[in-house]
């Protein structure tokens, strides 16, 4: 969860996000929830699109009272793969709503070294 968060807060404040957001990033997640992963290269065929099947329901399952889920999304596209780049862009637009963004994160510059430090 530390490493998760960190890399979060150096991401927004890399892209110059406000210091609330940068500050609400260090705290994001509480560790007693169910947290799910996807950590690899976005590629379509890997499948990370089916999640987003249907956004209403995600939001659901991620923001339910009794059994809340969080999600961390990682991952990076090859750059000639247009559409692994446009799921990337879908599953950012979705985190960033504000009803999504305190149960799911996307970390950006997936390497080895995330992956490890996230399974």
């Amino acid at each position: 969860m530390t490493f998760a968060r960190e890399r979060l807060s150096r991401q927004f404040a890399a892209s110059g996000a406000p210091a609330d957001i940068i500050a609400a990033a260090k705290k994001q997640f509480d560790p007693g929830v169910l947290t799910l992963g996807f950590a690899r290269r976005f590629a379509t065929w890997k499948g990370p699109y089916l999640l987003l099947h249907d956004p209403n329901r995600l939001l659901r399952i991620l923001s339910s009272t009794q059994r809340p889920v969080q999600l961390i999304m990682a991952g990076k596209a090859d750059p000639s793969d247009l559409a692994g780049r446009a799921l990337i862009e879908y599953w950012t637009m979705f985190i960033r709503q504000p009803g999504v963004r305190p149960h799911a994160m996307f970390l950006a510059d997936y390497d080895m070294h995330m992956t490890m430090r996230l399974i």
